[in-house]
């Protein structure tokens, strides 16, 4: 059996330079006998590269003002020779608009069956984040992907219930989670990262640090987070906030915190790559998302695998993420008030926090190993090869 796998996101050219993607293509390499990837290249250029029986094709050009038209057209060429040359049983699709259209070519001019994978809001982008006309084209082109798919993988019974609501047939659909690359977000290993990254963030050892790590968007809550540290500072003078990331609200609010005279409150890290993610949240002392849009919540597993307690918007997918009083606090509402009387409790409570963060932690584990969440990802695409072979 041979795989392809389609996807839009920048690949470096040696696989295992890629530590996020890396390990999941090598879990299917131990089943099939080709592993095929298309994806854009991180430089810019045309790049072929191969590990052990994972081949890598990355495609260039793809910036500018018709680079978006060309990955599809260029992964459907690639696919297609690969496919006449050593046979494609299976061709898996990460998003709609690159990947997804060149899946389909694949799918109705040359007949490789494939399996679409719905991550995130793309069937329902916050209206707060996007413009009317960028919500409708998503949705339409997402669907127009599923209604080709054979099998449609849904990370969240969020976006599992949100799909069936825009008329994707249920039986397409199957419901495989995330996962989590417990060798980075290492709590064990922690301590170090810890001290040295609240020394460089200029924190004090009794300050307490609050960590947003996300795009920093309207729909985020972010403006209600700083409105919330401006609640919890009057009563907690040591309490800092850290954003990780970045958006088009960086600006305003850097504006915001301004005006409210919380310059030497709020620190701005800016975007950081995946493998330091970790260190940052070994760092904090509570991790906070007030989102009012979440497709299933995967900072916050990994705030739980750092055994970092967290308050979030009880709002997607979050709810099957994070259980209230067990492994976090989920809020009714992402109001700046309950955010503060949520992050004062633990504020006030450390035996609380450590509880929360330890059984975060053993859910994490049991929950979102690579191994696990990679064994049923295999299955499903297996699972289609059976069925196209009958």
């Amino acid at each position: 059996m041979n795989i392809c796998f389609i996807g839009k996101h920048p690949l470096k050219p040696q696989l295992t330079d890629n530590r996020l993607d890396a390990p999941i293509f090598l879990h299917f390499a131990k089943t099939f006998d080709r592993v095929f990837l298309i994806f854009e290249s991180a430089d810019g250029k045309d790049h072929h590269t191969q590990h052990q029986n994972v081949e890598v094709f990355l495609v260039g050009g793809t910036r500018g003002f018709l680079g978006p038209a060309r990955f599809p057209m260029r992964a459907f060429w690639l696919g297609r020779m690969l496919h006449r040359r050593h046979g494609i049983d299976v061709v898996t699709s990460s998003e709609p608009f690159g990947s997804g259209l060149a899946a389909i070519l694949l799918r109705r001019l040359v007949g490789i069956p494939f399996v679409f994978q719905i991550q995130g809001q793309l069937l329902n982008l916050p209206a707060g984040s996007y413009i009317p006309l960028r919500r409708w084209v998503t949705r339409q082109v997402t669907r127009i992907v599923a209604v080709n798919a054979q099998i449609i993988r849904c990370v969240s019974n969020e976006i599992r219930d949100t799909a069936i609501r825009s008329g994707i047939s249920e039986r397409k659909l199957r419901l495989v989670g995330n996962r989590i690359d417990f060798e980075r977000f290492n709590h064990a290993e922690s301590g170090e990262a810890r001290e040295n990254l609240r020394t460089k963030m200029g924190l004090c050892p009794d300050d307490f640090a609050l960590l947003f790590a996300g795009a920093l968007l309207r729909d985020k809550g972010v403006y209600e987070l700083v409105k919330a540290l401006e609640l919890i500072v009057s009563a907690h003078p040591g309490a800092r906030l850290v954003f990780v990331g970045r958006g088009p609200e960086r600006a305003g609010l850097e504006q915001a915190v301004a005006s409210l005279g919380m310059a030497d409150k709020v620190i701005f890290v800016g975007e950081v790559d995946h493998d330091e993610v970790p260190g940052y949240m070994a760092a904090a002392d509570v991790f906070v998302l007030s989102s009012r849009h979440e497709g299933w919540g995967r900072v916050i597993a990994e705030a739980m695998a750092m055994a970092l307690p967290t308050v979030a918007s009880n709002v997607g997918g979050i709810s099957g993420v994070l259980i209230d009083g067990e492994t976090g606090l989920l809020l009714q509402s992402n109001s700046a008030e309950e955010m503060c009387e949520a992050v004062g409790r633990l504020i006030d409570d450390p035996a609380l926090r450590r509880r929360l963060g330890e059984r975060g932690l053993e859910v994490a584990k049991r929950e979102w190993p690579v191994k696990k969440q990679a064994d049923e990802l295999v299955r499903l695409h297996v699972e289609l090869v059976w069925e196209a072979s009958r």
